[in-house]
């Protein structure tokens, strides 16, 4: 016959072992200590700049002026809105070349200081130059 004493021990030993138990899979499931976001590049930031007239490419269009274009790096990958979302990451010298299905393609290169690219359309193409803010 076993005493009051042993039945709360073992009780206490069960609710202890189930803890453990617990704490391990909270511990597997956050995964390894400091698994967080990418590491961010050396480009992340934002570059603006005003985008001078295209060059029209042939058809009857008039490639204006595009003020105020922001382009954005966060941990790698750069984003900006030209005819609809683009985004795409940067490799690590820099360079840069979105092609989505639209058909508007953004390529350039990034360095301490700003961006230098083109963007051509199906109609136009751009230059840009932007400076890193």
């Amino acid at each position: 016959m076993t005493s009051k004493n042993d039945t709360a021990r073992r009780m206490c030993a069960g609710i202890k072992n189930l803890l453990m138990v617990a704490a391990l899979a909270i511990m597997l499931l956050a995964g390894p200590a400091g698994a967080a976001s990418p590491p961010a590049s050396s480009f992340d930031g934002t570059y603006t700049g005003d985008v001078p007239n295209g060059m029209n490419l042939g058809a009857k269009y008039n490639c204006v002026a595009v003020p105020h274009m922001r382009l954005t790096v966060a941990d790698g990958v750069a984003t900006t809105h030209w005819n609809g979302p683009l985004s795409g990451p940067v490799s690590p010298d820099g360079s840069l070349t979105i092609s989505p299905p639209s058909g508007t393609v953004l390529k350039g290169k990034f360095t301490a200081t700003g961006f230098s690219g083109s963007v051509v359309t199906r109609v136009c193409n751009y230059t840009l130059t932007l400076t890193k803010g």
